[in-house]
């Protein structure tokens, strides 16, 4: 394995540790800070939205500076946590989520490029799963972190050390050699374009849509439906999630190597819609668990096979342009799924709204999937 990719390894478990954090700690900081609910939420919106806006924004800098692109994000990632301490207001709050939404804009898509480049096309999946298992580890490892850290020193001294561990962390992208690529000039709207126009690829970013609405809506609403249900102990769901990810991301994305991408990307589409039906169903004995693993491993092999196939499909010169737009449409996914399922569960019963979102999942990223490599056979 090149060095490059375990440096970026290496960087990006810090990184997207701090990615968690933001999402996960942020929001009861600022309760606890004497900001309001509805304040708290709507910074993650802002976050969010910024990273949306700025992906679209700093695309071209990606495009042509991988190593540059990591190292600036990494920073964004490691600072904001500082910023954090020195916050009394609203709008300086506001400002540094919007540092953290520059970092996630940049980060993930940044990663995902700079392991395509400097991949063989027959590693390339493998590679890939290495990351999203790294993705997974910070999830499972971050999280813990906090609130032992928080239950002992205090929110101030955890922010601390997290811009600590972020500047230790962000030592690895330095050692980083810029990865031998073909990138474009001006200006990025007619790229976006150019990428749209192939009809193999937008079904698959519209199957990626449908993958962040199902992870959006289980991670907002599981929460919810449980301490419905009176299931108390739903960090449980969460752990086996991320847990049942770790090594089936690496598996999908070697076996896609050498089998294709759409033999693997169809079942692993399939099987996270259905991971998501039987969420409904977790007033049944034992399925708590059958759901968080079934949608846990879809989701990690999902997401892993999917950038991969569209890696594949996309020149080179375009690469960075494809994954911005991978990205945008998972995070668009995601709020979109929340938005919308929320609306829905007014309507009908949470076990009903979880099994329609479950299916449309299913049944229409499949088909999706069916188009686009029907597509490609006829361009190939």
């Amino acid at each position: 394995m090149d060095i490059r990719i375990v440096l970026v390894l290496l960087a990006s478990f810090t990184a997207f540790g701090n990615l968690y954090l933001a999402f996960i700690v942020v929001p009861a900081y600022l309760i606890e800070a004497g900001f309001s609910a509805v304040f708290a939420a709507a910074q993650n919106t802002v976050f969010a939205g910024a990273a949306v806006t700025l992906r679209f924004l700093f695309t071209p800098l990606v495009d042509r500076y991988r190593k540059w692109s990591l190292v600036l994000a990494s920073a964004a990632f490691a600072l904001a946590p500082l910023g954090l301490v020195w916050a009394d207001s609203a709008a300086t709050i506001t400002a540094v989520r919007i540092l953290q939404g520059f970092a996630l804009a940049l980060y993930p898509f940044s990663a995902n490029a700079f392991i395509a480049d400097v991949s063989p096309s027959e590693q390339r999946g493998s590679n890939l799963g290495l990351l999203r298992m790294v993705i997974i580890l910070s999830l499972i490892v971050g999280p813990p972190f906090a609130v032992w850290a928080v239950g002992i020193y205090g929110y101030q001294t955890l922010f601390v050390a997290l811009t600590l561990i972020g500047l230790v962390g962000l030592s690895p992208l330095l050692l980083l050699r810029e990865p031998e690529h073909q990138h474009t000039r001006g200006n990025p709207l007619p790229l976006f374009k150019e990428v749209l126009k192939n009809r193999s690829i937008r079904p698959l970013l519209y199957a990626t849509v449908l993958v962040g609405v199902a992870y959006g809506v289980i991670l907002t609403f599981v929460p919810i439906y449980s301490l419905q249900l009176g299931v108390e102990n739903y960090g449980v769901f969460f752990t086996v999630f991320a847990v049942s990810g770790i090594l089936i991301g690496i598996l999908a994305g070697r076996l896609s190597d050498h089998h294709g991408r759409a033999r693997l990307a169809k079942p692993a589409v399939a099987a996270f819609g259905l991971g998501t039906v039987i969420v409904g169903l977790l007033a049944v004995d034992n399925m708590i668990w059958l759901s968080a693993v079934l949608a846990g491993m879809g989701y990690a092999a999902s997401v892993t096979v999917l950038v991969a196939w569209l890696i594949d499909i996309t020149q080179e010169r375009l690469r960075a342009t494809a994954l911005s737009l991978y990205e945008n449409s998972l995070d668009v996914g995601i709020t979109v799924g929340v938005f919308v399922f929320g609306v829905i569960v007014l309507l009908i019963a949470y076990g009903w709204s979880f099994a329609i979102m479950g299916l449309t999942v299913f049944v229409l990223g499949v088909t999706f999937l069916n188009y686009s490599e029907r597509r490609q056979a006829e361009t190939d």
